[in-house]
């Protein structure tokens, strides 16, 4: 049981708002959202890291009203569309150099990575970004690193699309074997929940 000062019913009526969302191929599921949001709603005032700024903004948001959201996204239109619609939201837009299949060996923090959320504890970190379903597109190497850098020992961390093999390389590289991995429809997300 999740002690939080959410309701099981408030729970419920949250995740049954976005529903839509699982219903999208790319999106995560509704019982991997469930996962993580547990997560988020377990702490009232959880300090919230999330790679991609998504369809699934509000949701997050709104699990975690008392507490700190950051989005880390590399789509500047992305972000000039969103940001007036999530007011509350803080959003930083970062430009990455990595790419799918190309291992890069020194690696560094996104250009335009702000330097204070290296000093932030997060409690959930969630990589959902950026794209990285085909080559030429950035992958995740580097926000899967960047996660492995700021995460600490009390800090969950998520990340969608395990399935895929550039994804699993660069995540067992940084951050080791999970330590779960839930299935969804047609996405794995994988957990963290301590620093090797």
């Amino acid at each position: 049981m999740i002690e939080t000062m959410w309701s099981p019913k408030a729970i419920i009526h949250l995740l049954d708002r976005f529903q839509p969302l699982a219903n999208r191929r790319d999106q995560l599921s509704a019982k991997q959202i469930l996962q993580v949001a547990e997560e988020i709603l377990s702490q009232p005032r959880c300090k919230v890291l999330i790679f991609g700024l998504g369809n699934d903004a509000p949701f997050w948001l709104a699990c975690n009203p008392l507490g700190r959201s950051t989005f880390i996204e590399d789509q500047l239109a992305w972000v000039r569309e969103l940001q007036p619609l999530l007011p509350t939201a803080e959003i930083c837009h970062v430009s990455y150099s990595t790419r799918i299949g190309l291992w890069q060996k020194d690696m560094e923090f996104p250009v335009g990575w702000p330097p204070s959320l290296c000093q932030v504890p997060w409690d959930v970190i969630l990589v959902d970004g950026p794209h990285g379903h085909q080559r030429g597109t950035h992958g995740r190497q580097q926000s899967i690193w960047s996660a492995s850098q700021v995460m600490t020992a009390n800090s969950s961390v998520f990340l969608h699309d395990y399935e895929r093999p550039w994804e699993r390389t660069c995540a067992n590289a940084y951050l080791g074997p999970p330590d779960r991995i839930s299935p969804g429809k047609h996405r794995l997300l994988a957990q963290w929940t301590k620093r090797f």
